[in-house]
């Protein structure tokens, strides 16, 4: 099955043309209606799936070269972008992440973009997150949620590991930012593009 088919089944569209549908057939098992039924209901599939608004898309990724001072008010629209979106629990995660990250913007603001503490938070802020958060988003809902990727998990799953992750790390980074360990924070820049500079793993 083709991932174009796949999207379409589990989106919202087939799903209310179904329900129409469904209808139709009620209708017809009734004896409401008689003749040319199947045009009936394939009417009520093609009104309900083509009458429901297209999927609304995300445009979460941010500009690389937004300056450190320039980061807040971005971060401020990917949490606004997702609430009521993605289930509370998970958008507490984000939010717990973008905190983490404006907490040490101030340290990072006079150390420049080629510091390594600064390219690893920025990269979080600016390209990990934005687009973890964007590739869910683009999934239909049903399919975030119930759909199976090979390893069994699914998309929300999944997500939720990712923002485990980001959150952990950011965390350490924060500690590692105030102690000046840029040791550790190589290492933890290594892990994080290795993780999350990669193709969209929500598809696989």
């Amino acid at each position: 099955m083709t991932r174009r088919l796949l999207f379409y089944l589990y989106g919202t569209p087939h799903m209310v043309g179904s329900l129409a549908a469904l209808g139709g057939l009620a209708l017809y098992f009734s004896g409401v209606i008689g003749s040319y039924w199947y045009l009936i209901v394939a009417g009520l599939y093609g009104a309900g799936a083509l009458g429901w608004p297209s999927n609304r898309e995300y445009h979460l990724r941010l500009d690389g070269e937004a300056s450190t001072e320039e980061i807040r008010e971005p971060l401020a629209r990917v949490v606004k972008s997702v609430k009521g979106e993605i289930p509370e629990p998970i958008a507490d995660k984000v939010q717990r992440i973008v905190a983490s990250i404006e907490a040490v913007l101030p340290r990072l603001t006079h150390l420049g973009k080629a510091h390594h503490s600064a390219y690893t938070i920025r990269e979080t802020a600016l390209a990990y997150l934005p687009e973890t958060l964007e590739n869910y988003l683009r999934l239909p809902k049903a399919y975030r949620r119930f759909h199976k990727l090979e390893d069994g998990r699914t998309p929300q799953a999944l997500l939720i590991e990712q923002l485990d992750i980001l959150e952990q790390q950011m965390a350490q980074v924060a500690d590692e930012v105030n102690r000046d360990d840029l040791d550790g924070l190589k290492a933890h820049g290594r892990f994080l593009k290795s993780r999350f500079a990669s193709s969209d793993s929500f598809l696989s």
